[in-house]
């Protein structure tokens, strides 16, 4: 559509500069008919700056500037000498301004138009034999044409494609702007000198403080915290001297809040130090959760934004497919199974503890996890697929008639449907299948195999298999701690958010839902164990 209004646009305005070309008597006549065009420019720049103080505020004053525009570009060429003119250099400049405007597929209709009305009027009313002997650099006015075209295609390709990912960081940042919100748990960022950078709206209320009071303050100066000795809280509590700024001390003991509002609040603190291109940390993240759960609404409060990003995320991947920005639409791919994670891991503990039961057909429900991760595996070059093990057609004839046509796979309902908290179910089910696709992308022709089988004593087995390095015990347990130790740096799970397998772990101790990891022949196995009524 927008190529067609851009195409009537430049039909318009070449046969208007052509109709002035010609009822004109000499190029002076065409010169003074220049200010019209002018007059148009000046009118559209004055209006949108005045009214919205940003340029081309609306889409009716983008195609007034295109028409006016071209307009004044193709009469100011044909007045002062067309193919020779001096300023012939502006049709090359206005295309890169229309592809950074509209798109490069506009600027080269452009390009176009303004040829055709070049070579009109040199037919019309000049020699083109004549002015090409006369005028020998007017041959490489005509070649200067060709490499703009390119030039004009990669600052365009690249322009948009920028502008498409910052549209959706821009969602990603006010959706997790939301998330920081409403957490109940207080964060507080600071520097390498532990003086605060920034702090979320819980530690705000925590504290008593405003943002612009606790901003550069010594962290240990307004949070002040005791331990079971009775002990003040320093930065030499979680980093030694011959450490500072590097990796912090893991600490499980609870901590005594002296500074919350109601006396003697016990909190765990987590820190965590983010390092960029050297050794030392450039910022240390402190996470502080009430031992005590207190109600926590924000799962509610998020639904609208969520919904909002989703929608607006994959109406960006599906326009960067289109316009060859593959890419970045992987990258794009990857950012949302970082920000998903990120937004699921906060608000777990709410799902785990509404444990909503429902009947779910689990095999269909891992076909559907296999279809949705389809291009998640594709980035990795993983073929990915699903299988039922020990069921066929004996199984299902009893609930058929002779000689009709279904399959197995179309009538699992009656064999494998169980009772359980689907939602968090389904969320194992999705992260076991994306921590086995991480890790087998490091081998060649790496496949990965979601199954289901009916189980003994009224269960369900979903087994994930996948091929894989060499993985010891130990580097098996680290596939459900956050961030997989050294183990993300061996394998692509640094691919991932680090969540993965933490989530997996959460939901399957909350659930009692038997979760094993082995290692044999080249491949790593995970399997599930679900039961068919995990009410009683």
């Amino acid at each position: 559509m927008q190529m067609l209004f851009a195409a009537f646009t430049f039909v318009l305005s070449s046969l208007y500069v052509l109709l002035l070309d010609h009822i004109t008597l000499s190029s002076r006549i065409l010169q003074k008919v220049l200010v019209i065009p002018i007059i148009i420019l000046l009118f559209v720049l004055y209006h949108t700056i005045k009214k919205s103080g940003k340029f081309f505020s609306s889409p009716k004053d983008k195609w007034t500037f295109l028409f006016g525009g071209t307009v004044f570009i193709q009469m100011l060429v044909l007045a002062t000498g067309g193919l020779t003119s001096p300023f012939l250099i502006l049709i090359h400049l206005f295309m890169i301004g229309i592809s950074f405007l509209f798109s490069f597929s506009i600027a080269l209709l452009f390009l176009g138009f303004s040829l055709v009305v070049l070579f009109i009027d040199l037919s019309f009313y000049h020699n083109i034999q004549t002015v090409l002997l006369e005028h020998p650099s007017s041959m490489l006015l005509l070649v200067s044409f060709i490499p703009i075209v390119p030039v004009a295609y990669l600052i365009a390709r690249h322009y948009h494609d920028k502008d498409a990912l910052f549209s959706l960081l821009k969602s990603k940042v006010a959706t997790d702007e939301a998330i920081f919100r409403n957490l109940r748990e207080m964060i507080i960022v600071t520097d390498r000198e532990f003086h605060i950078l920034s702090a979320n709206d819980a530690a705000i209320r925590t504290l008593q403080q405003s943002r612009s009071e606790l901003l550069d303050k010594p962290l240990f100066d307004v949070l002040l915290l005791r331990d079971s000795n009775g002990t003040l809280v320093t930065k030499d509590t979680f980093f030694t001297k011959d450490n500072a700024g590097k990796l912090p001390k893991k600490i499980t003991e609870p901590f005594t809040l002296i500074t919350a509002p109601s006396p003697e609040q016990k909190v765990t603190l987590a820190v965590h130090a983010t390092t960029h291109a050297g050794e030392n940390s450039s910022q240390i993240s402190f996470i502080i959760n009430y031992t005590q759960a207190t109600e926590n609404t924000s799962p509610a409060l998020l639904d609208k934004a969520r919904a909002k990003y989703e929608a607006l995320n994959e109406h960006i991947k599906k326009k960067l497919m289109k316009q060859n920005g593959t890419s970045l639409a992987r990258e794009m791919l990857l950012l949302e199974k970082i920000e998903n994670d990120t937004y699921i891991l906060p608000t777990l503990h709410d799902s785990l503890k509404k444990n909503s039961m429902t009947h779910s057909d689990i095999a269909k429900l891992c076909q559907q996890t296999v279809r949705q991760n389809q291009e998640f595996a594709k980035i990795f070059n993983v073929l990915t697929d699903f299988a039922l093990h020990n069921f066929g057609m004996k199984d299902i004839e009893p609930l058929t008639v002779k000689n009709y046509p279904v399959k197995p796979e179309q009538l699992t309902g009656p064999f494998f449907t169980a009772f359980c908290n689907v939602k968090n179910v389904e969320l194992a089910i999705q992260k076991v299948f994306d921590l086995a696709i991480l890790l087998a992308s490091t081998g060649t022709n790496p496949q990965v195999i979601l199954s289901v089988e009916r189980g003994k004593q009224e269960t369900i087995v979903v087994q994930t298999t996948g091929d894989c390095e060499m993985l010891t015990k130990d580097e098996i347990k680290n596939l459900f701690v956050p961030y997989y130790g050294k183990l993300s740096d061996k394998t692509n799970l640094h691919n991932g958010s680090g969540l993965e397998g933490y989530i997996v772990k959460r939901i399957t101790d909350a659930l009692i839902i038997p979760l094993e990891a082995s290692y044999k022949n080249d491949q790593i196995v995970f399997t599930l164990t679900l039961k068919k009524n995990m009410g009683k």
